[in-house]
């Protein structure tokens, strides 16, 4: 007779990526089981950065699959910038505008 063991596998979204897709997958799982959590991006612009556990990335696959041998709490982390209006317009004497950038992307350039 063996005992099967359960661990809970919980996944949710980064708060910097929040509406930014959906997660699913995770739930109860006994040891030995496979597990697969996926990430569905909402804007084809945005770039998934990778599952997270604590601050390491553990895979950068929008859909992870592992075989359960502990408890784990995963994060989806997509990555975004959005930058309001897309083009800007200048007449013959210049002028200037307003950009709005809105972003969790550490680094970037505007050119």
């Amino acid at each position: 007779h063996r005992d099967l063991h359960s661990f809970p596998t919980r996944r949710s979204s980064d708060l910097s990526s929040a509406g930014r897709g959906s997660v699913s997958g995770g739930g109860l799982y006994n040891i030995g089981a496979s597990c697969t959590v996926q990430c569905v991006m909402n804007n084809a612009s945005d770039v998934f950065d990778g599952w997270y556990e604590g601050n390491m990335k553990v895979s950068s696959s929008q859909n992870y699959t592992f075989t359960v041998s502990a408890a784990r709490s995963l994060r989806a982390k997509i990555l975004y910038l959005d930058v309001t209006p897309t083009s800007l317009d200048f007449g013959a004497g210049g002028g200037s505008e307003t950009l709005t950038v809105s972003t969790n992307v550490d680094s970037w350039t505007v050119s």
